[in-house]
């Protein structure tokens, strides 16, 4: 348990002398120190956040979330597709090239294995990919924003965010 974060939290709700964490492992143990000038809102806001705080940084939480959930993959008919910032870039070459020269096959090598693609299955795989990474941003930008409005303040309602992202058709 990061103990300044959390004093640093409580303090930013409600005016405290301390905290205490006794055993940082067992909740039942921790106690606020309440200024005698704190509103009893004040106090409700800094219960509450003691309650849930897991000493984790929320938005670094969610911006890594969102990466690796961003470059975790995706699965393009019977391929799963690598969606790393590398393969992407490998991607969008091999479509550009696919493009070109459209009767050529492409030598591809998924996540499951190699394939010969043509230039429509490169094209459908690089559509894929983009519309992946995208509904990824889509999904950082929605969770980030309720962070800041106040609407997503746990790991798990990140993860339940996350967790909904599917592929658009």
């Amino acid at each position: 348990m990061d103990a300044p974060a959390l004093h640093a939290a409580l303090a930013a709700v409600c005016p405290i002398l301390g905290v205490s964490l006794g055993d940082p492992d067992n909740r039942a143990t921790w106690r606020i120190d309440f200024d005698p000038a704190a509103t009893t809102s004040q106090r409700r806001a800094a219960t509450a956040l003691l309650a849930t705080f897991t000493g984790v940084d929320l938005a670094t939480y969610i911006a890594a979330a969102h990466a690796a959930l961003r470059d975790g993959g995706v699965t393009v008919g019977s391929m799963r597709i690598k969606t790393d910032a590398e393969s992407r870039g490998l991607i969008d070459g091999a479509y550009a090239l696919s493009q070109v020269r459209p009767d050529n096959t492409i030598d591809f090598k998924a996540a499951t294995g190699w394939a010969d693609v043509d230039s429509q299955t490169m094209q459908t795989v690089s559509i894929a990919v983009g519309l992946w990474v995208q509904a990824c941003y889509s999904a950082y930008r929605q969770v980030d924003e309720g962070r800041m409005a106040g609407t997503i303040t746990t790991t798990a309602q990140v993860d339940a965010a996350f967790a909904a992202v599917a592929l658009p058709s």
